[in-house]
């Protein structure tokens, strides 16, 4: 029989060297990072104007460009080409 150190059974294991403690120095900040969180949100009170306000939206535009890249095999399918 065996430990789960590889020692026999009633046969003290070696024991495992003690780690050095170290001490860490507090990092310096030097690396600036900025985050930008945009978000527009579009009141649109009449149901005829949902498509020309997505439409001719600029981050929606971009977003669908993503969209269509990412998935051009899906929209190929479904436009069956």
């Amino acid at each position: 029989m065996h430990h789960s150190t590889g020692g026999l059974a009633r046969v003290p294991a070696h024991s495992a060297p003690s780690l050095p403690s170290i001490n860490f120095a507090p990092m310096e900040n030097t690396n600036s990072t900025t985050v930008k969180n945009n978000m527009m949100l579009n009141v649109i009170d009449d149901p005829n104007k949902v498509g020309n306000s997505l439409l001719n939206n600029e981050h929606t535009q971009d977003s669908f460009y993503v969209f269509l890249t990412e998935n051009n095999q899906r929209v190929r399918q479904i436009l069956q080409f």
